[in-house]
């Protein structure tokens, strides 16, 4: 019951947008509903960046045709001539707008919205630099949250708060006035959302919104966002906060949940003092969690002491610290997220020689087996640098530390147990960030971390391109040894990353392309042989080779081949060739992308 006290986030965020928190206040219209009186649409539905698109009863085609013929002229940088690629995007945009989608028919508002999404991102992709660039991406974000919020129970809802976070840093980067202030909005409306469906005291969400708005209005006070969220900050001070009662039932299960802190928006690349963790250390949950907490969070408000506090600090999302010394030719960055305690690393090994502009840069993210900088079964980054994989693949190679025993996924309800999301949701981002001209994500991983790989690529396919696992209990269906009941936390979570499960749920469309990568066995070659078989049996396209056998370590003689059937899969197929008197056809032409 705490939980629906507070609506303003995970509830619909029009209510908060239109709801009028004074008499001052200039209220915020919608972009898309008729203005009084008048059934059409103007420049609006783009000029808008905040407020989620209303599909419901809206304008004929022939209605907003014939208005905007006579107001186009006049709405600076939506004026788009020719029969361009740009005009042809507007004129879905439009038409996506307008078309009447009932709210009882879910199919057909699902399908506006993915429209909307993929046409305005499209857009945002050939536009020119200026205002209809920061346009398509407004669209793109109010799209992409109101399908979040009108189906918070759909399995693709990360998937859409990750393209929402990734089309707010894009927005960021723009060179327009009202950018930053738009993408900070939709960053802290995320992690708003975030907050929202966590299991927390009713104090602690309300504290934690508090200091996310306070945070927000301290960077963008003037901006053109700022009275959407003051009266946010009204509603939510106007909510009594009951206090949860003693004997509330823990939710009900579903997905995993993510961290509980919000971030501030400020996840660029910023050079941070940090902690340099002591050689060779235990990395443990309460070890790094007590020094975590101790030092609180870098350049914020200074809280309450946290060892006397019963409030969670506040953490970014993701910061990147300064360069530390590594094995030679690799470089350590230091690492924080919200999503783990302590400081951690990106170890990132680059080609050596300039890259050839004629090929694409890829990464490889090489996921570790243990905690912190253990190599006690080798090391994954150093074994790829001995055998020149690196230069050989063109390849940017990333290996996260962790501080507890990686699984790759989240703990239903401990804060500083969201392996799953460290990875998509802070990792992957600050990846984008240090080399943004890198084209497609590979994962690698053995035992432990060929089940996170395999996981990784089955759940986040927006994400990751491809997997390959090495001797890796993939078939688990418990989490009964291997110390795993900590890290998952119960059965009901384990189920959620159960890949049995999830290989078939998501069939349907991991039979687009080949994706997965199993080869070769030490300890687990029953696993491997059941995974093959039941991907078989599923119509999942799929690499496998059944041995040989080798020892359990990075270091056995496994890695190149999976390295190289990794970049097989990656490699755009060659054309063709037609027979030499077959007859032309219009589909045997070349292609045009």
């Amino acid at each position: 019951m705490a939980r629906k006290t507070i609506t303003l986030a995970a509830g619909l965020l029009l209510v908060c947008l239109l709801s009028p928190a004074g008499a001052q206040r200039k209220p915020i219209t919608h972009p898309v509903s008729p203005t009084e009186g008048r059934k059409t649409v103007t420049a609006g539905p783009i000029d808008d960046q905040l407020t989620p698109p209303d599909l419901s009863n809206q304008p004929t085609a022939v209605q907003i045709k014939q208005q905007n013929a006579d107001e186009d002229a006049a709405a600076a940088g939506l004026v788009i001539a020719g029969d361009s690629q740009q005009a042809a995007l507007m004129a879905r945009i439009r038409r996506s707008l307008a078309a009447p989608a009932p709210g009882t028919d879910a199919e057909a508002v699902q399908k506006q919205l993915d429209d909307l999404i993929n046409d305005a991102g499209q857009l945002a992709v050939i536009a020119e630099p200026g205002p209809l660039q920061l346009k398509a991406l407004s669209l793109q974000m109010q799209s992409l949250y109101s399908r979040i919020e009108r189906w918070p129970n759909d399995p693709q809802v990360d998937r859409f708060l990750f393209r929402l976070r990734a089309a707010a840093r894009r927005t960021k980067t723009l060179d327009q006035a009202d950018a930053p202030a738009v993408a900070d909005f939709w960053l802290m409306t995320a992690d708003l959302y975030d907050i929202n469906r966590l299991d927390l005291p009713t104090d602690q969400r309300v504290r934690q919104m508090q200091e996310l708005f306070d945070a927000y209005l301290a960077d963008h006070g003037a901006g053109p966002t700022s009275d959407a969220v003051r009266a946010m900050v009204t509603q939510l001070t106007e909510q009594p906060a009951p206090a949860p009662k003693p004997n509330a039932e823990p939710p009900s299960g579903g997905e995993a949940s993510d961290k509980p802190e919000p971030s501030t928006g400020a996840n660029q690349a910023v050079e941070i003092p940090m902690s340099t963790p002591k050689p060779n250390a235990e990395h443990s949950e309460a070890s790094d969690g007590e020094a975590s907490d101790g030092e609180a969070s870098d350049g914020e408000a200074s809280d309450p002491d946290p060892k006397t506090s019963n409030q969670p600090a506040i953490r970014p999302l993701y910061e990147i610290g300064k360069k530390v010394p590594g094995l030679e030719g690799v470089t350590r960055y230091l690492f924080r997220s919200r999503y783990q305690p302590g400081d951690n690393f990106l170890r990132v090994l680059t080609p050596d020689k300039k890259p050839d502009p004629t090929q694409k840069l890829r990464v490889l993210f090489v996921l570790p087996v243990e905690a912190g900088l253990g190599d006690q079964f080798g090391d994954g980054l150093a074994t790829v640098k001995r055998l020149d994989l690196h230069n050989k693949y063109n390849l940017i190679v990333v290996e996260p530390t962790f501080s507890a025993l990686p699984w790759y996924c989240n703990h239903p309800n401990d804060a500083d147990l969201q392996q799953e999301s460290y990875i998509a949701k802070a990792v992957v981002p600050a990846v984008d960030e240090l080399f943004p001209g890198a084209k497609h994500r590979l994962l690698l991983g053995f035992s432990k971390s060929g089940f996170g790989a395999v996981s990784l690529a089955v759940r986040y396919m927006e994400i990751f391109d491809a997997a390959a696992a090495w001797d890796a209990p993939l078939l688990k269906d418990k989490p009964d040894n291997y110390g795993m009941g900590p890290i998952f936390g119960s059965q009901q979570n384990f189920d959620l990353y159960n890949l049995a499960r999830q290989f078939r749920e998501k069939s349907r469309y991991l039979r687009k392309d080949k994706r997965l990568v199993l080869t070769g066995y030490d300890h687990f070659r029953e696993h491997m042989q059941r995974a093959h078989n039941l991907l078989d049996q599923l119509e999942i396209p799929h690499v496998y080779a059944d041995g040989p056998q080798r020892r359990h370590h990075w270091d056995s003689g496994w890695v190149p081949e999976a390295v190289e059937q990794l970049v097989k899969l990656i490699e755009p197929k060659p054309a063709p060739t037609p027979k030499p008197d077959a007859e032309p056809s219009e589909a045997s032409g070349s292609p045009t992308n």
